[in-house]
């Protein structure tokens, strides 16, 4: 809880990489609920910050100052890629979980952004 009431904005250039960590942490560990619960946490401050939006507003004078990374655009793109996969990945893996570790799944998948989600998804 000390993150998002702090400046959870330091975190932005971050996001990827904990994404990332915690998928791979995920993929060693799946039966640790701590690391979906911690995805969550992390979703959380991406829908406060709107990491995701594509639509994001960033202006000519932010870029000339940089204050915008011009691959910012790409990583976002990567990290909802990464995220759309993890969650197929969760969604298939939870039919086996139950009690607090269900639970920690399905948080974590309805705390996923709209952007992120794959609505094609067939299992």
């Amino acid at each position: 809880d000390l993150l998002p009431e702090q400046s959870p904005e330091l975190f932005l250039k971050w996001i990827f990489r904990f994404l990332y960590d915690i998928i791979a942490t995920s993929t060693k560990y799946p039966l640790v609920s701590g690391v979906y619960r911690f995805a969550t946490f992390v979703m959380n401050i991406c829908l406060k910050l709107d990491y995701f939006k594509s639509n994001r507003a960033t202006t000519g004078a932010e870029i000339e100052m940089m204050e915008i990374d011009i691959n910012e655009n790409e990583q976002i793109q990567a990290a909802c890629g990464l995220v759309r996969r993890f969650a197929h990945e969760v969604l298939s893996r939870q039919k086996q979980y139950c009690d607090d570790l269900l639970v920690s799944c399905l948080q974590l998948i309805i705390s996923l952004p709209s952007d992120c989600i794959d609505y094609d998804f067939a299992d």
